[in-house]
């Protein structure tokens, strides 16, 4: 299962990176928009 996971990153993202590594284990795949980084943004 394709999984889009996001929420506010500054309060809870060890929290949100967590939840990601949970559901990688089971084999979802997960995209958390924190693990990617935007040049020059």
């Amino acid at each position: 299962m394709k999984i889009y996971l996001a929420g506010p990153i500054k309060k809870h993202r060890a929290t949100l990176e967590e939840m990601a590594s949970i559901m990688r284990k089971d084999n979802h795949e997960v995209y958390l928009p924190s693990e990617h980084k935007i040049e020059n943004a």
